[in-house]
This record gives C-alpha cells, sequence and structure tokens, in this order.
C-alpha cells in the first residue's frame, strides 16, 4: 500500500460565482454570524458579507491560500468582519479541526449559520463530532 501524498486538488476548482441558493436563502434569516468551511475563492462568503451589511461576523474556514486571498477580497469590498481560520495543506490539518477549536472554546453556539461548501473536498465532519462529544463527557465529569 502506498501512502497518500495529498487529499485535496491542486489545480483550479471548477466552482464559477457563488451559491446563490444559499445567499438567498441567507436573506431570509436574522442571522449575523456566519461561518463557510471550504470558500475557494470567497464569492458566497462575498454575498454574505454584502447582505450583513457590516453587522456580525463572517468566519471563514480554508487552506490558507484559500482563506487569506478571500478574507482580503471581502475586506477590499468594504467588509471588515471577517475572521480567517486557515490550516496548511500538511495531512491532518483539515478546516475541520479549526472548527472544532473555536466550537471547544465556547459553551453555547458560536454560528448562527454554517455553509459547508461540499464542492471544496472533503470533510471529517465524524471526528469533528466526535471530538466535541468527548470535550462535552469530560466537562461534565468535571462539573
Amino acid at each position: 500500500m502506498r501512502p497518500v501524498r495529498q487529499s485535496f486538488p491542486t489545480t483550479a476548482l471548477n466552482v464559477v460565482g457563488a451559491n446563490d441558493a444559499t445567499v438567498a436563502f441567507f436573506a431570509t434569516t436574522d442571522c449575523e454570524v456566519y461561518a463557510e468551511v471550504g470558500v475557494y475563492e470567497g464569492s458566497t462568503a462575498l454575498g454574505i458579507a454584502d447582505l450583513l451589511d457590516g453587522r456580525g461576523e463572517i468566519h471563514l474556514f480554508d487552506f490558507a491560500d484559500r482563506v487569506t486571498p478571500a478574507a482580503r477580497r471581502l475586506r477590499e469590498a468594504g467588509h471588515a468582519n471577517v475572521v480567517e481560520h486557515a490550516n496548511s495543506r500538511r495531512l491532518m490539518d483539515s478546516y475541520t479541526w479549526s472548527l472544532m477549536h473555536v466550537l471547544a472554546a465556547h459553551t453555547g453556539p458560536v454560528f448562527d449559520y454554517v455553509f459547508i461548501d461540499m464542492e471544496h473536498g472533503t470533510y471529517d465532519l465524524e471526528r469533528l463530532e466526535s471530538e466535541r462529544s468527548a470535550e462535552k463527557r469530560r466537562t461534565s465529569r468535571t462539573n
């Protein structure tokens, strides 16, 4: 068996523009703290940022070479309420780890709306949930 050298695309993705259905649905809600897992160029996040118009927060989770330019794009469009959660492309440094750390640092809900864009790769959501559940069990035993 050969080891996996990478589990992510290194070329451009076949994604054009924002996820219009997500932006349209978000517009019908009162949500103000948005998280996007997998941002690519940030088109969907930009649509959400335009809707928020400076209110709330926009959390971006992706590889550093995707999050940094996407966050810059939002800031250049006048949106200062952007929080970057960047990961490397090393094996096992998935953006779900950053998400897990944010969730573990809070006792209650953190985000009003989470958009998990599965077009950008695979996510170890089961591990995230497992770690979150284990943390809750540890916390409940100490209280």
